[in-house]
This record gives structure tokens, sequence and C-alpha cells, in this order.
């Protein structure tokens, strides 16, 4: 302690008033030597002389000349939520540090406030309060090893301590904490179609893909999300680590929590192909109206090819892989060895694209996509020549009409 102040009273010029005070320095901030209890401070005064402490100056009878100070007092401090951050039973938190929530409340206190004491005030970040319980059992809960508090269902309470160690009512609220994960699932940014990686036989091994396959998958899922303002800081793009296509790309999250990406929301397969009917006449890279097979390639993990066959308002999923492609059946087709084939039904026939001024025509050309591991491709496209074998079936058109002169 050290002497603060001495004032002489001026009605009696021998009695002087003498103010004491605790230090105030770093060490009395970190550890004050004593908090004053429920009784008063007792002093006494000795006499001095050439710097030799004395015997006790007189006091009053019977107490040894010991003085009482005056009977000590402490209020209790307060807190309460800062201005605009008021705390709702059932808000929502992401993935908080105790020193996050200590944003949304502050501590006062009359003595503190008023620099009557020594140590750190009510008002001090460091003497804020931040207690989390579970809601079903009442358990106190810790910050996870990443420091914040785990998801769940909570009681928050909040108080502070003043410099005497004396803590104020407490606030309380329910809370939910999310993950992070959880929390910005949905402000995740994907790939459009077009953006998407393409992959070919050479990003599969084995039926799984390759760790260069799943780098351009994390490097796609990190481009597009480059200038994701939705996103905490802090985001970490990865590779996924195992074959699971579900888990090509991984998003990790400050607080530990992670988003599997899925192959199919980053990539897709090539666009197969269509095979031309290579026959003296027909246009070149086109398939023929009297074609009855249409084929093409797929990658050799394809597990289902899709053709679209214009105008007749025909599709099929071509998914079989045990058919020989040689003895397909009208209606049937196959999809193996990294080729797909399949068979027109009996009486029909493709619509040819290359007069659509003429009945029995499309102007849509024949269309096939591709399935991998549940990814589909773009369509290739095929337009189809005019060469129609009409022998045996009736023709039907308005008399007169100039079409019936073309068909041959």
């Amino acid at each position: 302690m050290e002497i603060s102040n001495t004032e002489v009273d001026p009605n009696n010029k021998a009695i002087t008033k003498v103010t004491f005070s605790v230090k105030d320095n770093d060490d009395a901030l970190h550890n004050p030597p004593f908090t004053i209890g429920n009784n008063p401070v007792q002093f006494r005064t000795h006499y001095s002389k050439n710097g030799t402490i004395g015997i006790p100056t007189p006091g009053i009878q019977g107490t040894n000349g010991w003085n009482d100070s005056p009977a000590p007092k402490n209020t209790k401090p307060t807190v309460n939520f800062v201005a605009g951050k008021a705390i709702d039973n059932g808000k929502v938190f992401t993935s908080p540090t105790v020193d996050e929530l200590k944003d949304y409340f502050e501590g006062h206190d009359a003595e503190d406030d008023a620099s009557l004491t020594v140590g750190y005030a009510a008002s001090n970040r460091g003497k804020l309060r931040v207690q989390v319980f579970t809601q079903d059992t009442n358990q106190s809960v810790s910050a996870n090893a990443q420091g914040r508090i785990a998801a769940g269902n909570y009681r928050l309470v909040l108080s502070t301590i003043d410099a005497a160690g004396a803590e104020s009512d407490s606030i309380t609220r329910n809370i939910t904490v999310k993950t992070m994960a959880d929390f910005y699932r949905n402000q995740v940014t994907y790939p459009t179609n077009a953006e998407k990686v393409t992959y070919g036989d050479s990003d599969i091994n084995n039926g799984n893909f390759t760790d260069a396959a799943k780098e351009r998958f994390k490097g796609k899922v990190e481009e597009v999300n480059a200038n994701n303002r939705n996103l905490p800081t802090g985001v970490t793009y990865t590779k996924g680590n195992t074959n699971d296509k579900a888990k090509v790309a991984v998003i990790n999250f400050p607080d530990g929590s992670t988003i599997d990406i899925s192959h199919a929301q980053v990539a897709k397969p090539t666009v197969p192909t269509i095979t031309p009917t290579e026959t003296e006449g027909h246009k070149a890279g086109w398939i023929a109206d009297s074609d009855r097979t249409i084929s093409g390639t797929a990658l050799n993990s394809a597990t289902k090819s899709y053709v679209d066959i214009p105008r007749w308002k025909k599709t099929a999923d071509i998914t079989d892989t045990t058919k020989d492609p040689e003895t397909l059946q009208p209606g049937e087709g196959v999809i193996k060895n990294g080729v797909w084939k399949y068979r027109l039904e009996d009486g029909k026939y493709l619509r040819q694209t290359d007069q659509t001024a003429v009945p029995g025509s499309s102007p849509l050309p024949f269309k096939a996509t591709q399935t991998v591991f549940d990814a589909v491709s773009d369509a290739a496209q095929i337009f189809v020549a005019k060469e129609r074998t009409v022998e045996g079936k009736t023709i039907t058109a308005k008399l007169g009409d100039s079409s019936l002169k073309r068909i041959y």
C-alpha cells in the first residue's frame, strides 16, 4: 500500500487526513493483495524520528491506537447486452469461440467504473464470464480442439466479476450452435454445367478417379468460390483421400467441419460419339434415315447411354451390359466395353434432317449422352441424311403435293 493523499484539516491544523491506496501497478492488477470484506480496515500511526519508527501515537482510549476505516461497501456488478447485439432465445450461432460470445455483452460496476478499486474491472474483457450448459442434461460444455463450441442445443449463461471478486447476476439464453459446414452448406458455389471439369478414360483407374483427376475437381471448387463472400475466412480446399465418388473434393472450415463434394457436382464425362453411316451416297458425318441400328463409343466405365430420337418422340436408356451387339432385337440396346448400340423398333424410322420442308422430315438431330458414376455428359448429336427406303410402305400426302415427286 501507499499514501495516495494527505489533507490538513482546515479547522484543526493538528489533524491531517491521510488516504491509503493499494499501489496501482501490474502486480496489483494481476494479484490484488487483498479485498475488502464486511469489516472495516484498521489503521494506527506511530511516531517517527530520524527515520526510526517509534511508539504508536495516542489514540482512542482502549484501542491501542487503532482506528477503523469507514464501513466498507461494494456494489454488485451488472451485465447487459451490447447495443444492437441482444441475443434472443433460439438464436443460431456458427461454431463460436468463447471470446466471440463476449462480443455480445458488457460488464459494469459502480466502484470499478469510478476507479475506486485496484485490479481488473468488471468491464474488462478478461472478467466477462461465459458458461455453456447442455439443455437436456445441464452438463458444462468446454471448447473443442479448435477452441470452439461444438454443435448442439445449449443454455448460455453470461456474467462478470468485479475487482473485489463479486459476480453479477447472469443473463441466460437458450441457443443453438451449428457447425460451419452445416451453416454455410447452402452458401457454397458449384460450377455450372458448362464450367464442370470433363473427364475421360485416362482419369479413371480400376473404376476409381485418379489423384490427378481429384486435384482438378478440387481446383474447380476452389476456383468458383474464390470470390464467394458468403463463406467465412480460413476456408481451405483439398482433394478427396478415398475412392468414395461422393467425396472427390473437400471444403474444410476453421471449426474442423467439412463439406464433401461429389464428382457429379463438379465434373462430367466427356461427350460420347455417334458413329456415322459410311455408305456411298450418304453425307459424310451423318447417319441415314434408312439405318436400323445406331452405335457409338462411350467411356469404359459408362453404365448408361441415353438416346433421343427426334420427332418420333422416342428416347431410350441403354443400360444392358450383357447382350451381344450383333444379335440385338428390335427396341434393344447394349453398352459394354466402351461401345453402345441401339436397334430401332420395327416400323419406326429416323426422320431425315436433310430436307426439312419434305413431309416426314425433322429439323432436330439424333442425340446421345453417357452416364458414368451417375454423372451425365453433354449430348452428342448427329444429323440424318435422306436415304429412307419406302418400298412396301403406304405413303400418305395431299393430292398434288410436290413432295410425292421427290420420293424415290
